[in-house]
């Protein structure tokens, strides 16, 4: 029987067992002490030193010596009650001239933090519209509107046409949404019937180049809406790039987005926000235990690292983007580490040609020094993320080797013990999965509130300069961005262990509370209050979490999903049941020598040499006229 850790039955083991982690006394202690009225804390002492105390007292004495106390020993009690309560309302109330103005003072740094949080994210965006070319920026603030879940119809008229150039898709699509938000569905499907053929065709010229921003017109053109309680799908990796970019000190690797979904993770969590995911844990025999340590470990090594050569592409493709080289360099969120990689390449090979082009250039005439010295640094920069991605790739392959002989030796194991994993008590019974939370506490998040709220009288001039759209706008508020999410990070990660890969999956797989639903002239209380409504209103749903547990059970712990598994999976993470019974019928264990753990998705090819010889070239020129 599959049941919660925690909660056994009839003192049957069951089959997998699933824990949650209490939150500890002390902390639940803390929170009911905070939210205690004062006129409930008068009664309770009134209650407890005058009649509370006194039949205690009563009681003792008679069980004690068998018969009533007498008058003197109760006017004793009396008294000692008496100035128990004093004393005890006497240390409330100097609780509350101390710490009690502490946590007010908390409270409002953290009100102050969290109204400040939702401009930042608006500002961020417009500095990335601003650093890109012009057909990017028009895609790109459609994709803005789209995500709106109060957007207006004149608003879904905006950026239908801005995507489709067409004027009769985006008046039907206002129609749509003018019957949607009248909660007319019968007339609405009807028009989403009209303009089907229109609808598909636009969809398939984007999905080429904009596949995430494809999705979104298809929901807006078939009258689906963001929800508030669905929230938004957070972009993939954002962490891994902001956390590269520390580690090797070049802020290149990472984009204005990731600072962006940085800047929204920390109003979520300063907003009491509580990410849910499910952990993998194993007791037994320590050779097995060992053995799927390994295991797992090697495993999400190896997924990091592919991780990874998405994540160095996508910076690369992102720079090149704000570079300005041409309009066909593409890194919206879903494109293939294939299409990323070309793209990329062709940027590259388009930057070393007016590198090329500029130099020869210059040398003819001293005043195209300084555009040769602008494209020679930007394709030196491109050149090390070029280089980043191959070396992830390469590591990768690394990676991928000792994952496939930690799965051997696990396989080796269960071969070898195989009768003590099909006897009662054996393997299945001890996998366990422990449901876990990543939530800040008040401290931590007065801490976060304060260290921001500083930032930000730093930062906020700098980010209110409003850059240029060319290619030598001042790069000094996308820096200071960036520079400020990096700092965020830093303190994120001591609170939350962000460095840690369950939980940049668990962040990676929850949905983001839509930031678009705030009103931008609301006052800092009323931004406050309404921006934890909606880190409340976003769903814990683990229901992909369980799947992919149940997918993990059968590849690599050879572990069978049963009806009886299928039906707790259902019941408690509302997993999907059709797909469940897909994975079961379908699902067969891997193999050191399976085919997804053998070919790489990509192959990044070495630098090619006369990307290296233009650079050289240039460089020396520089240094003759500079």
């Amino acid at each position: 029987m599959w049941q919660r850790k925690d909660s056994p039955k009839n003192g049957h083991s069951s089959t997998v067992q699933l824990t949650n982690r209490p939150r500890h006394w002390l902390e639940q202690l803390h929170i009911k002490a905070q939210d205690e009225p004062w006129g409930i804390t008068m009664v309770s002492f009134a209650w407890t030193a005058g009649p509370v105390t006194y039949l205690a007292a009563l009681a003792g004495y008679y069980a004690g010596y068998g018969a009533w106390m007498p008058i003197d020993k109760g006017i004793y009690f009396v008294g000692y009650s008496v100035v128990a309560g004093i004393l005890g309302i006497l240390s409330k109330y100097l609780y509350h001239l101390t710490t009690g103005s502490k946590l007010k003072q908390q409270q409002k740094t953290i009100r102050q933090a969290i109204a400040s949080l939702p401009p930042l994210v608006w500002k961020v965006r417009d500095l990335s519209l601003a650093s890109l070319t012009e057909e990017a920026r028009k895609y790109q603030a459609a994709s803005y509107l789209l995500q709106q879940a109060n957007l207006g119809a004149e608003g879904i008229e905006v950026a239908v046409y801005e995507l489709t150039e067409d004027h009769e898709l985006a008046l039907q699509a206002k129609r749509i949404e003018v019957l949607r938000q009248a909660g007319l569905p019968s007339r609405m499907i009807d028009l989403i019937h009209q303009i089907e053929a229109q609808a598909n065709e636009a969809n398939e010229k984007l999905r080429a180049n904009y596949p995430q921003l494809a999705d979104q017109l298809s929901e807006r053109l078939r009258g689906i809406a963001p929800s508030p309680q669905h929230g938004r799908q957070r972009s993939p990796l954002f962490i891994e790039r902001i956390l590269s970019a520390i580690e090797q000190d070049n802020y290149e690797l990472m984009t204005l987005a990731d600072t962006e979904e940085l800047f929204t993770l920390t109003l979520e969590l300063l907003c009491d926000r509580e990410i849910s995911y499910l952990k993998i844990e194993y007791q037994g025999t320590q050779d097995i235990a060992k053995a799927i340590t390994r295991l797992e470990e090697e495993r999400n090594d190896y997924r990091i690292s592919r991780a990874k050569v998405l994540s160095r592409l996508k910076a690369l493709t992102s720079y090149l983007s704000l570079c300005d080289v041409n309009e066909d360099i593409h890194a919206d969120e879903g494109l293939t580490a294939q299409a990323l990689l070309s793209s990329a390449i062709n940027g590259i090979e388009q930057l070393a040609k007016e590198v090329n082009d500029n130099r020869q250039l210059t040398d003819r005439h001293i005043k195209y020094t300084l555009n040769l010295q602008e494209r020679t640094q930007q394709f030196e920069s491109a050149l090390e993320l070029y280089e980043q991605a191959r070396k992830a790739y390469l590591k990768l392959g690394r990676d991928l080797v000792h994952f496939r002989r930690a799965l051997q030796r696990w396989q080796h194991i269960t071969q070898k013990k195989q009768q003590m994993l099909t006897n009662a008590g054996g393997l299945k019974r001890n996998i366990i999965f422990t449901e876990q939370s990543i939530k800040l506490d008040t401290d931590e998040k007065a801490a976060l509130a304060k260290t921001l709220n500083l930032l930000l009288k730093e930062t906020n001039h700098v980010l209110n300069q409003t850059p240029k759209h060319n290619a030598g706008a001042s790069q000094l508020p996308l820096l200071k961005a960036k520079e400020l999410a990096v700092e965020l990070t830093i303190m994120l990660d001591r609170f939350t262990k962000l460095h840690s890969p369950k939980i940049q999956r668990a962040i990676y797989s929850s949905h983001a509370m839509l930031i678009d639903a705030l009103e931008p002239d609301a006052s800092v209380q009323e931004r406050a209050t309404e921006a934890k409504a909606l880190a409340e209103d976003v769903e814990s749903n683990l229901s992909a979490a369980a799947e992919r547990l149940a997918q993990n059970l059968i590849r690599f712990y050879r572990v069978p999903l049963t009806n009886e598994v299928i039906d707790f999976m259902v019941h408690q993470y509302d997993a999907n049941r059709e797909r469940l019974n897909f994975i079961a019928e379908n699902e067969v264990p891997y193999s050191a020598n399976f085919n997804n753990l053998n070919t790489p998705a990509i192959q990044i090819p070495e630098a090619k040499n006369n990307w290296k010889i233009i650079l050289y070239n240039a460089k020396r020129t520089l240094s003759l006229y500079m």
